[in-house]
């Protein structure tokens, strides 16, 4: 992996960790970083555009990145 992929994984982790998280613990943070839902939806779209890039560097398994698109598809029906 190269260090531009790192450095991006380090990136998307927390964004999908956040993602994983129960809804009352979602809540809590975007209020503690006063983050609106869109604001969160588009973060998303942006880290699965990088992750479709990273899937071509091989950084991510191409069924990853199946998963990833799910989420984003439902993150884009929010924004």
């Amino acid at each position: 992996m190269s260090p531009d992929s790192d450095y991006w994984e380090r990136w998307i982790m927390p964004l999908l960790a956040f993602l994983a998280a129960d809804t009352p613990d979602q809540v809590a943070w975007s209020s503690k970083h006063q983050m609106r839902t869109a604001a969160v939806a588009e973060e998303v779209q942006f880290s699965l555009r990088l992750a479709e890039g990273m899937t071509d560097r091989g950084a991510f398994e191409p069924a990853a990145l199946q998963d990833l698109k799910a989420i984003g598809q439902l993150c884009g029906d929010v924004v």
